[in-house]
């Protein structure tokens, strides 16, 4: 709530400028995704195993992961098809 206080608050400006200022974003680009993906994957080792033994409700859990690492602005539909490319699914 506090982001609309301040477009509240403020003199109108464009709704880009306001994306931009507040970080409002989304990552949709693979390169800067995939090292965010990489990490999570060698920080979880075990979970990557059984995910790949057949627990594959983990893919949330990865997913999850890197949305949390990028304070939500990735592309989930990216990052779910980058963590499955990664894990061989």
């Amino acid at each position: 709530m506090q982001s609309l206080e301040i477009v509240i608050d403020h003199r109108p400006v464009s709704v880009h400028k306001w994306v931009e200022t507040l970080g409002l974003r989304q990552v949709s680009d693979p390169t800067a995704l995939e090292p965010v993906v990489e990490a999570v994957l060698a920080e979880n080792e075990l979970k990557v195993f059984e995910y790949r033994m057949g627990k594959t409700g983990l893919l949330g859990f990865f997913v999850g992961q890197v949305m949390r690492r990028t304070g939500g602005s990735a592309n989930p539909a990216l990052v779910t098809k980058l963590v499955q490319e990664r894990l061989g699914a």
